[in-house]
């Protein structure tokens, strides 16, 4: 299994452990286990249908510090925080099940064929009405570039891009809404370089337009959009975006601040930040009930049993 289902998984497993220190009891916790993912398996959360969230409201997160370069393939651009920043104004194109199968972000691609003979060819569908932030729309052009930006082509560029490297080509299709992608060989994480979506094609043109030290709309497509950046207090402000074509989002706004990492709990307790990430740990545990040495009452972490991913085995233990 590749970087980009880790990394997807990655905000799963950080609500299912915050979900799970609200009810921590003296039960005993669960065996874990190395079977695979069941293929109508259903993630460990407790889904709400979107018509029973209240519209409106605010939610308040916490950022290190301000960004000093926005490019979500530029340094820094895979960190989880820059993803957390990036996720509201450019969401995911594919997104994957409790099983890891990738199916496409209707908003952005209205349909994906996927062909596997000597190569795998992905041909993308993209839904008309997505446009950037300046209201043009997205189209194959922007997908060629970012192929060309992120595979060396383009003299400067040095990106960090999980799975291009397996693709041969990528051109227009029929439609200028019609992509097509081409692969090295038979690729099964096809969908891996198509996740986050395309660049902008005019933002990823040569290595001074792939430098992007400020926000700009136009290099966005996503429900939000950020209204203001305020470099003194330390906060940036995004807010529904007009332009935006698909369901209208339930919040209102999503306010990042800046704030030292030792004052983010004391921030959360103090109501000033809705969300914290990660954990303060006093002898490797937050409770008792986190103890795995019973002699020392500490969580020994040193070699941890944890599960295989599904496709890590070797052939001869799939067999």
């Amino acid at each position: 299994m590749k970087t980009w289902r880790r990394l997807l998984c990655g905000g799963i497993v950080a609500a299912l452990l915050a979900s799970s220190l609200a009810s921590c009891t003296s039960a005993p916790l669960p065996t874990p286990t190395t079977a695979p993912v069941s293929a109508n398996a259903q993630r460990d959360v407790n889904p709400v249908a979107r018509d029973r969230v209240a519209d409106g409201g605010l939610l308040r997160l916490p950022l290190t510090a301000l960004p000093s370069q926005w490019n979500p393939y530029g340094p820094g651009g895979e960190s989880a925080e820059m993803r957390r920043l990036l996720d509201p104004l450019s969401p995911a194109h594919f997104i994957l099940d409790a099983a890891g199968r990738a199916s496409a972000n209707p908003d952005f691609v209205a349909r994906a064929d996927v062909a596997h003979g000597a190569v795998t060819t992905v041909t993308l569908h993209l839904n008309p009405k997505a446009v950037w932030g300046d209201g043009a729309p997205l189209t194959a052009a922007d997908w060629v570039a970012t192929w060309r930006a992120l595979t060396g082509q383009v003299a400067g560029i040095t990106a960090s891009a999980p799975g291009w490297d397996t693709v041969a080509e990528v051109r227009a299709g029929d439609a200028p809404t019609d992509v097509i992608v081409v692969y090295r060989g038979v690729e099964p994480d096809w969908a891996e370089p198509l996740v986050a979506g395309p660049l902008r094609a005019s933002a990823a043109a040569d290595a001074a337009s792939f430098a992007w030290s400020s926000y700009q709309a136009s290099r966005y497509a996503g429900p939000f959009a950020v209204a203001h950046v305020d470099p003194v207090q330390g906060v940036i402000t995004a807010e529904r975006n007009p332009l935006w074509w698909g369901d209208r989002p339930k919040l209102e706004r999503v306010i990042f601040r800046a704030i030292q990492a030792q004052a983010v709990s004391a921030a959360f307790q103090h109501n000033e930040l809705d969300v914290v990430e990660g954990m303060q740990f006093d002898r490797g545990y937050l409770s008792p009930y986190f103890t795995n040495n019973q002699q020392s009452m500490q969580a020994e972490l040193e070699d941890p049993a944890a599960p295989e991913p599904v496709g890590h085995r070797t052939g001869q233990e799939q067999q």
